[in-house]
């Protein structure tokens, strides 16, 4: 299987699915990014992919509650750009997996319109009670609320398109109104059960030492 995984950081949430791939022998694993952390894996299985901006955002030029907007366009051409060239090198994937938000799969399916999209959905804006509206003791003014509702249209744009839709917890699935909530299937990021875990009987018993500090 060919697998594309998008993010505008490499590997940012999907180190360990993209290694996990990769690593296996049987896949084509490629990787489109802007950045690239310091902590990356230098994995050879992996092609890494990465998309440069045509332009920045203007601001200026456009209504002040699209500037979000414009830049997750300008991200979803850079990334277009990119994916077309991996096209001609002869790159099919059966399956992309990207963050949504960024605007950085917003046009795959157009260069791949037979690959499935799996699209990960971190967040939706809320004009009250997460985002802005929270621990304020003045209301939200109406430009701000209109202003911070547009943030979603790349994130709707990204759900209308998607083959299957995940999110990593429940209350984050619960920020999207119920329409688009109920294509939601929560998928929990998940924690190294094994680093990070209850102590057992007989560690616990021995206490915690930090360097000559012994802590029963």
């Amino acid at each position: 299987m060919k697998l594309l995984f998008v993010h505008s950081n490499y590997p940012a949430q999907f180190r360990h699915l993209c290694q996990h791939y990769a690593q296996s022998g049987h896949h084509q694993v490629a990787f489109l990014s802007q950045g690239k952390e310091w902590t990356a894996p230098q994995d050879g299985n992996v092609h890494l992919q990465r998309y440069q901006l045509g332009r920045d955002p203007e601001g200026k030029l456009c209504h002040p509650y699209l500037k979000r907007f414009e830049s997750a366009v300008l991200v979803a051409q850079a990334c277009l750009r990119e994916a077309i060239k991996l096209r001609q090198q002869g790159f099919e994937p059966d399956l992309i997996v990207g963050h949504s938000g960024f605007g950085s799969t917003l046009y795959l399916k157009e260069v791949w319109p037979k690959a499935r999209f799996v699209g990960y959905f971190e967040w939706f804006y809320r004009t009250s009670g997460s985002d802005v509206g929270f621990g304020e003791s003045d209301p939200v003014s109406p430009d701000t609320a209109c202003r911070v509702h547009t943030y979603n249209a790349p994130i709707v744009m990204d759900l209308a398109l998607a083959d299957l839709a995940l999110c990593p917890t429940r209350w984050q699935a619960s920020q999207f109104p119920e329409p688009l909530s109920q294509r939601l299937e929560v998928v929990f990021d998940g924690i190294d059960a094994e680093a990070f875990r209850p102590l057992g009987e007989d560690e616990r018993a021995a206490g915690l030492t930090i360097d000559t500090l012994s802590i029963p």
